[in-house]
Formats: C-alpha cells, structure tokens, sequence
C-alpha cells in the first residue's frame, strides 16, 4: 500500500514520516509533497491508498486537492491533518468523502489509531468488492455452472 503525505511545512512533512513505523502498518511505499502539484505527480506515478493531507497550502489547498483525487482516484481514502479546526474546512472535507479530520497538535499515537482503523475500512472495502465479484460471476455464469 502507498501512502502520500502533503504538507506545505517540511518540517510537518519530516515528523509525519518518522514518527511510526509505516512499514509495520502496511505501507510498503511511502511519498511526499510540499504542494497539491507535486501531489498529483505522486499519484499520477502511482495512485496511493491513503492521502495523509493538510488544508492550508499556498496555490490549491488540501480540500481542492482530495476533490481532484476523488474525481481520479476514487478509491484513495483521505485523512485531513491540520491546525485549523474551523468547521466549514471539517464540513467540506467530510462532504469529499474524507475518512477523518484531525486538529493539531496531534498525538501520533492518536494518528496511528486513526490510521488503523483506516487500514481496517479498506481491508473490508477490499473483502467485500471482492465477494461481490464472485457473486456476480456466479450470477452471469449460473447456466454454464449448472
């Protein structure tokens, strides 16, 4: 699984990614960007099951930037990491479909938690796409299979 991590701050972006074990968590790449463009390249290489995301970003702003995502990569789950707790950023971002919304400060061990359930949401999504699979198989096949 591919996680990208945007941030306008290096400094945020440098915490973000040692501040757990990424690979223990299932993420066998993880990417950065400083902008939404170089959010979208990152993505247009290669699409990322999670987008840890800020709002406030010079030029297209995080909520901007997961409606691109949506509109492309609908399966990329999406969790806004930021510190601005207004509530229109919050409403906008759940409306995008967004998995969480976190205020910072944040505790990482909060993030974690966050992120794991979000691991977990996606293993189910990923077990129920595919028995829905099998069943419409079945359905389009019951002839030859009976």
């Amino acid at each position: 699984m591919k996680l990208l991590i945007v941030d306008d701050q290096s400094t945020v972006v440098q915490g973000l990614l040692h501040c757990t074990n990424w690979a223990a968590m299932g993420f066998t790449v993880v990417d950065t960007a400083l902008n939404a463009v170089d959010a979208k390249a990152s993505l247009l290489r290669q699409e990322a099951e999670v987008m840890l995301c800020d709002i406030e970003m010079p030029i297209e702003n995080g909520l901007e930037l997961f409606r691109w995502v949506r509109e492309n990569y609908p399966r990329t789950e999406g969790i806004f990491l930021t510190s601005h707790a207004v509530f229109d950023y919050a409403q906008t971002a759940l409306k995008l479909g967004s998995f969480e919304y976190l205020v910072q400060p944040i505790d990482y061990r909060e993030l974690e938690l966050s992120l794991k359930r979000l691991m977990n949401h996606i293993y189910n999504e990923r077990e129920n796409r595919g028995l829905s699979e099998i069943g419409t198989a079945v359905i389009e096949n019951r002839e030859v299979l009976v």
